[in-house]
């Protein structure tokens, strides 16, 4: 969408529901719901806790001690980070996709808007962007279709599906495509990593 405010863009495009008013979240919060439903007790201990524990694992290794704990967490965080949603890490996380990682990673450490290295750092994301869009579309489909390895152990396929089950509407869906993009909606995961309205 070219037209328009940038508010009116960033609905079109999806917002995280993170940093969306709750005029916007649907009846009762639903779209917090919808997204927060991939989250619960239940789910983290069957899909994701193996998942979980192997980066606290891998964090904490004997290897790590004497070396300082923030940079070996961001050095895995973003792996863990698509694993739970998309289903894949390591080199299947193209380079432009970690770059904007390193970037968030950056402005927050730095923070400071009049600094050189936010400014730098931002105008990299905003580069970036539609790559990372494009690329969270298919990674996204790709999961609705089956085509990656466990797909019932992401957030789209989990959230999505318990969403659905527990609607309370006359039409109960059992499709993963229908729920899936109920919850591409709800988490807004056409948008950047961090909050759209940072690198605009």
């Amino acid at each position: 969408m070219r037209g328009g405010s940038p508010i009116q863009r960033r609905k079109a495009e999806g917002v995280s529901v993170f940093i969306q008013g709750y005029q916007d979240r649907g009846p009762d919060n639903e779209r917090k719901k919808i997204y927060m439903s991939a989250t619960t007790p239940d789910l983290y201990a069957a899909k994701y806790g193996d998942k979980v524990r192997g980066f606290l694992n891998q964090l904490f290794d004997e290897a790590n001690a004497g070396k300082p704990l923030m940079q070996q967490y961001y050095a895995n965080y973003f792996d863990l980070y698509w694993d739970l949603h998309l289903g894949i890490r390591g080199e299947a996380v193209p380079a432009e996709v970690r770059q904007i990682g390193t970037s968030f990673t950056a402005v927050l450490g730095h923070w400071y808007p009049t600094e050189e290295v936010v400014h730098e750092n931002i105008m990299r994301v905003r580069e970036l962007r539609p790559i990372l869009r494009e690329w969270i579309d298919k990674r996204v489909q790709a999961v609705i279709d089956g085509d990656i390895a466990d797909p019932e152990r992401t957030f789209p396929t989990t959230g999505s599906r318990t969403a659905a089950e527990e609607s309370t509407s006359g039409a109960r869906t059992s499709s993963s495509s229908a729920s899936t993009t109920s919850w591409r909606s709800a988490s807004g995961a056409t948008s950047s990593i961090a909050p759209r309205s940072i690198w605009r």
